[in-house]
């Protein structure tokens, strides 16, 4: 059976990583419900970051790792790393 003239719609979502004063605004004005994930660096470091999901499915981040009560700016290294786990991460839970 041919699904003929039906078109798929392909609906993509992006990820923003945001810094603290931009996190709290943000996830205020679209209602986000904060959740916190647990990432391992490739350092080894292990810690939480802090995210929200839109309505429209985009993926907010706050770029710090916290780990034991301690904020952890793992630099700009660091952030591409956890864009990384992130993106698949997202993409794991839209599949």
């Amino acid at each position: 059976m041919h699904n003929v003239g039906v078109r798929k719609r392909r609906i993509q979502n992006i990820i923003i990583e945001l810094r603290p004063e931009e996190f709290v605004e943000k996830a205020f004005a679209k209602h986000g419900r904060l959740e916190a994930e647990p990432m391992v660096m490739d350092s080894g470091i292990a810690g939480m970051v802090y995210l929200f999901q839109d309505k429209e499915g985009n993926l907010y981040y706050l770029n710090r790792l916290f780990a034991s009560l301690n904020e952890i700016d793992v630099g700009q290294e660091g952030q591409a790393e956890m864009y990384r786990k992130l993106t698949l991460m997202h993409a794991w839970r839209a599949a």
